[in-house]
């Protein structure tokens, strides 16, 4: 579950949504060619 103020990370024009920074961050390291993909579009 997501608690009341989750830690958003916003690509692009996509948000997603995490309980906490570390689920944010190993989410990040493991797309992060995908994030680097979109960012630069």
């Amino acid at each position: 579950p997501i608690s009341d103020k989750p830690h958003v990370l916003k690509i692009a024009n996509f948000e997603r949504f995490f309980c906490c920074t570390s689920c944010r961050s190993l989410y990040k390291e493991k797309y992060k060619g995908r994030i680097e993909t979109l960012n630069q579009n």
